[in-house]
């Protein structure tokens, strides 16, 4: 009798399960953790004054100009002078210089912020001759609709009118920069110290 054959049939051998990647264990949020403190700004208080200043330039330089006719052509004068001042080329002066003031000086706060007094101390004498010697070019330029010749030039630069332009334009510049630089080192004493107590605060919360 025949012998059985068979065996049963062998099942295919299953491929071994694979163990998962790890994943990295990321470390959970410090919900205790304050936020990091904003840095203070002085650029929106100082550009309130810088329009004053503009104010201010304006006023101080044609009382400056009626001063100084005072002096040189004594009072009965000064009327006249500043009559021809304002028909003239008062339009000019009116805005011209000033226009050149306060575009330079808000230049000069945005680029400063949070700098104290000294740098307005230095930057008062830039801008201050800046303003003198645009003033001195332009101006002539735009009364006359052509461009000077050299002695109208030299003639320009050295008139009492527009030396007044440099030495107004500097001193206004240099006292409302003074309020502006001591609010400027205030806003950087804040800011170190809120962050001298952000520091305090992250090691307190991490101990």
């Amino acid at each position: 009798m025949p012998a059985a054959s068979g065996t049963a049939a062998v099942a295919p051998a299953q491929p071994a399960p694979v163990a998962p990647a790890r994943q990295p264990v990321l470390a959970p949020a410090d919900d205790d953790e304050p936020p990091a403190p904003r840095r203070g700004g002085n650029r929106l208080v100082a550009t309130a004054w810088v329009l004053l200043a503009a104010g201010l330039f304006e006023v101080l330089y044609f009382a400056a100009v009626a001063l100084l006719e005072l002096i040189i052509a004594g009072p009965g004068a000064v009327a006249g002078q500043l009559q021809a001042l304002i028909e003239q080329k008062g339009a000019v002066f009116a805005w011209l210089p000033v226009l050149f003031f306060f575009l330079l000086f808000e230049l000069t706060v945005l680029l400063l912020n949070r700098a104290g007094r000294f740098a307005y101390v230095v930057a008062s004498a830039v801008v201050g001759l800046l303003v003198y010697v645009i003033s001195a070019i332009l101006v002539p330029l735009v009364i006359a609709g052509a461009v000077p010749d050299r002695n109208t030039a030299l003639q320009a630069f050295l008139s009492p009118a527009f030396i007044l332009i440099l030495i107004v334009a500097r001193e206004v510049m240099l006292w409302t920069g003074f309020a502006i630089g001591a609010r400027g080192t205030r806003v950087r004493r804040r800011d170190r110290e809120a962050r001298a107590r952000y520091d305090q605060e992250v090691a307190d919360a991490r101990a």
